[in-house]
């Protein structure tokens, strides 16, 4: 800091210059916590301010992650969730090539560590190299956030997104051929500028047709400073609600569907509490991240704590949530 006329002036460095280590705060439960592997964003999505206001992509330092994560699971933590504005790019800014699969290695030769989720995995670079991680490790949970925005290449396209709907299908389907029960989360915006009827059309048809295992959806919100707040043919508020309901409104049905196929499943439930209202403790199974997602509700003649692993058997299903009973 310097002083100027009396007032003290507190000057930073470049974004990209700050440093990304220090003292880690757990403000999650002591059995799970995020680790953050980047900061910043260089994809350049014309919706985002992100990059504008983290700064380019940067990885974090292997070693130093591993550390990090070998001090969470001393202090408790069961499960990593694996978090970056683009989890898939991870070091290639600083290796010079995609080394997530090798990170998610070393995370899992830690003692402590039973579950690792992996979040905000741009599609672009899912590698079959990651999906074959995925698929073989078994502390890396049968799930993974992709979130792909839209469906329509002309849509697409002025996202500054750079696969097709049909690059995106293709992928979702390599997916799950390699990993068939794997979980597959989604996030979308409706009424980007230029979405017609044709455009939602297609994205509605493409919802229905991948039946994703977990859904979120959000109108298109300008953000000035960005490339897509200037475009031509905006969409009214109104209309773009109504889509994002239609869109929640059909995945509600497909969630329905899938939950009930879950009837008569054995899952590993981490537990998460006791409900004292239906006598029920409840938790989550390796396909529902915390925060986001749904959860387990079943019944136990034996106690349990916070953190805990339970076998549960699913007897049956209250909307979005599973019920089910303890195994012994």
């Amino acid at each position: 800091s310097i002083v100027e006329n009396n007032v003290e002036v507190i000057t930073f460095p470049p974004r990209e210059n700050l440093p990304l280590n220090g003292t880690r705060l757990l403000t999650t439960p002591e059995y799970w916590a995020y680790l953050r592997i980047a900061e910043g964003c260089s994809n350049n999505c014309s919706y985002c301010l992100i990059p504008s206001i983290r700064g380019p992509f940067r990885s974090r330092p292997m070693e130093e992650l591993v550390e990090e994560a070998k001090d969470l699971a001393q202090k408790g933590v069961k499960e990593l969730i694996l978090i970056a504005q683009d989890t898939t790019s991870y070091g290639y800014d600083i290796y010079g090539k995609l080394i997530l699969p090798e990170l998610l290695d070393a995370l899992s030769e830690i003692e402590g560590i039973q579950w690792i989720r992996l979040m905000y995995c741009y599609p672009d670079f899912v590698t079959d190299e990651l999906i074959e991680k995925i698929k073989t490790n078994k502390k890396i949970l049968h799930y993974i956030d992709l979130p792909i925005q839209h469906s329509d290449d002309r849509i697409l396209t002025a996202m500054n997104r750079r696969l097709s709907g049909e690059e995106l299908k293709a992928l979702i389907e390599k997916m799950r051929n390699e990993i068939p029960d794997i979980v597959i989360r989604t996030t979308l915006i409706t009424g980007f500028p230029g979405e017609d009827e044709e455009a939602f059309e297609n994205l509605a048809t493409f919802v229905n047709e991948l039946e994703f295992d977990r859904l979120g959806c959000f109108t298109f919100s300008p953000q000035e400073g960005t490339e897509a707040y200037d475009m031509d043919e905006q969409v009214d508020n109104e209309t773009a609600a109504h889509r994002a309901e239609i869109i929640m409104r059909d995945q509600y049905e497909i969630m329905l569907e899938k939950n009930q196929n879950q009837i008569g499943r054995k899952l590993e439930v981490l537990v998460e509490g006791f409900d004292g209202y239906t006598d029920t403790y409840f938790g989550r199974s390796y396909m529902d991240a915390p925060e986001i997602d749904n959860k387990v509700y079943f019944s136990s003649p034996d106690a349990f704590d916070e953190g805990d692993f339970v076998a549960v058997e699913i007897i049956g299903v209250s909307e979005y949530d599973l019920l089910g009973k303890s195994i012994e």
